[in-house]
């Protein structure tokens, strides 16, 4: 073997020198080196056209959920800047209707989730509420989720995507006579919707409640603080019992130096983040809702009525 390699290595010169000879005999043309011609270059790559960059519509989204509920008329498409979104809508049952609860999904879930927010929205109608949920916008819960440490939540403009969701939720609500609103917003939903309720008219919702914020870092924080305790109405934040104390300490803190008194804070048993397993959430939920947001029985709250 090395014998071989050996004279390998002696004949290499000798098959160079011959290539060279047939070349300039014009037995071989030289090799010359690839080039591309303008016409044969490949496009410049279209970001908007990158499938990384697609966003898809809820149409296509929750098609087939919307499908699924259609037959129970719980179905609902409604626009909000020019695209329509789903809403899922169960009305009030017996006769001392109360108002509407407004339901926001958590980040990446439909408005029929699993857990907290199916259960809420199919059990709250049993007791005086109607519900109406929806999703988090796609671009709102891709670009303004609150989870970077540098950067505390965007103040968010009238134009919102999620501003504008809301507002188109609450007129749908208000043009079925119902003018008592109350918002629950769950996990990384909850200061984004809290910040855009900052946007609209303190007449338009009677409170907000907060399930499981669980945005842990200290910049979100201060910006979570700063949004749930600005809103002029009542506000309820739930969290498991085993939640860090540092944002609720803060949030009190600041809510007592804003003399925010509907603002409070209530803990449960249950899952870390889902309260899969607390018999508590619905009725704790219930209660505020009595304290805090019923109607005038056998009449609803509208905005002339708050003043």
């Amino acid at each position: 073997m090395l014998e071989l390699t050996h004279l390998g290595k002696k004949l290499r010169p000798i098959g160079c020198l011959l290539c060279l000879l047939m070349s300039a005999a014009g037995y071989c043309e030289p090799l010359q080196p690839e080039t591309l011609s303008p016409a044969t270059e490949p496009p410049p790559m279209d970001l908007k056209q990158s499938p990384l960059q697609t966003i898809e519509t809820e149409e296509t989204r929750f098609g087939p959920l919307a499908e699924q509920l259609a037959k129970d008329n719980q179905v609902l498409w409604l626009n909000a800047g020019g695209e329509n979104f789903l809403a899922l809508y169960r009305p009030a049952s017996g006769a001392s209707e109360q108002g509407a609860v407004l339901i926001v999904a958590d980040d990446g879930q439909h408005p029929d989730w699993p857990g907290p927010l199916k259960h809420l929205r199919n059990s709250l109608p049993h007791h005086s509420w109607a519900t109406l949920s929806l999703a988090l916008p796609h671009q709102a819960s891709k670009e303004n989720k609150p989870q970077q440490e540098q950067n505390p939540l965007p103040p968010l403009e009238t134009s919102d995507p999620l501003t504008l969701r809301l507002q188109s939720a609450m007129t749908h609500i208000q043009s079925l006579g119902l003018y008592n609103i109350v918002v629950i917003a769950l996990g990384d939903s909850a200061p984004l919707v809290a910040m855009s309720l900052r946007e609209l008219s303190s007449d338009s919702y009677a409170g907000f409640i907060a399930l499981a914020p669980w945005s842990l870092n200290e910049q979100t924080q201060t910006a979570i603080a700063d949004a749930y305790t600005d809103l002029p109405a009542g506000v309820l934040e739930i969290v498991p019992v085993l939640w860090p104390e540092t944002g609720l300490i803060k949030r009190k803190g600041l809510a007592a130096k804003k003399q925010h008194s509907n603002y409070s804070q209530v803990k449960l048993l249950g899952d870390i983040k889902q309260f899969r397993d607390s018999p508590q959430l619905l009725p704790r939920i219930r209660g505020w809702l009595k304290r805090n947001a019923e109607a005038m029985e056998g009449q609803l709250q509208r905005p002339e009525d708050k003043n």
